[in-house]
């Protein structure tokens, strides 16, 4: 008699236990305890988005066509809710120096700065998504936004620190280690108080003088996505520094009134459309990957 042979779940031999959620080495080792004091788990609480931060959304969803709620070359879209309870997290204040590292179309700058009424700043690496960003503060100061929001096209590893902000937001599900590990040194070497990442142990993993606050689930537009966004304190404070070169044109430019911050915004854009494009061939992968070794 026949016999059929047995299914692939059939053959697959016991997985060996899973490991306890959310602990370290460490704790799974028995050797000691976590590493980092502070919630593992927070329990999503009610808040409130105000109408002018709706509206702003709602602004920037307009003049974007919905890019970063469908996918696509914009990511890191945190609904408005989700991003609300990180900003209660981080304790905004109306003297808070706000930067989003890696801003996008800018909807974390434009939250963080109607909320607070703090100053809000942010640097964007690509070229397309930097002018998305400036055409919607553009679109925001038609609206009758109150300014305070600066988007700068550059890479932030050009910095030394990230001295004078004292609140630093960062998307960074996508960034390769060698990105953090040099963001871990600007952020060392600078004043900042509060950091927001979605990187867990930032302090074990890639050098951040940090200590966790607060660990809060965040939802993404379009899609069933969700990411634990970590709220860290700074556990030593540097020594203060003069504020980076790289910042300062953009920090004189958020002193300057309303009307001239908006005319600053249109150069700027019109400035980067005028540019020639460069050749395909010529244009440089991404410089935060680290080149493949040549096999011989």
């Amino acid at each position: 008699m026949s016999t059929t042979p047995r299914s692939r779940q059939q053959r697959r031999t016991p997985l060996a236990p899973r490991k306890k959620r959310g602990a370290t080495q460490l704790e799974q080792a028995g050797e000691g305890k976590r590493l980092f004091e502070g919630p593992e788990e927070d329990t999503p609480e009610p808040c409130v988005v105000s109408e002018p931060i709706k509206r702003a959304y709602a602004i920037v969803r307009r003049s974007s066509n919905g890019l970063g709620e469908t996918g696509g070359a914009i990511y890191g879209e945190v609904t408005a809710s989700s991003f609300q309870r990180v900003v209660d997290a981080m304790g905004l204040e109306p003297t808070s120096i706000f930067l989003d590292v890696g801003s996008g179309l800018g909807k974390p700058n434009f939250h963080a700065a109607l909320h607070a009424g703090c100053a809000s700043f942010g640097v964007e690496l690509e070229e397309v998504r930097w002018q998305l960003a400036t055409f919607n503060l553009m679109q925001m100061h038609a609206a009758g936004f109150g300014g305070g929001v600066y988007f700068l096209h550059g890479d932030i590893t050009a910095a030394y620190s990230l001295d004078p902000f004292s609140h630093v937001y960062m998307f960074d599900v996508g960034f390769p280690p060698t990105l953090l590990e040099t963001l871990a040194d600007l952020f060392n070497r600078s004043q900042a108080r509060v950091l927001a990442s979605f990187q867990k142990n930032l302090d074990e993993n890639y050098g951040f003088d940090v200590v966790l606050r607060r660990k809060i689930q965040t939802s993404m537009h379009g899609s069933t996505e969700k990411h634990a966004c970590f709220v860290y304190d700074r556990h030593l404070r540097a020594s203060p520094v003069s504020p980076d070169p790289l910042f300062v044109e953009g920090l004189e430019k958020l002193r300057e009134p309303k009307e001239l911050q908006c005319k600053d915004a249109a150069d700027r854009l019109d400035a980067s459309h005028s540019k020639p494009r460069r050749p395909r061939s010529a244009r440089k992968t991404d410089p935060y990957l680290t080149p493949p070794r040549r096999i011989i």
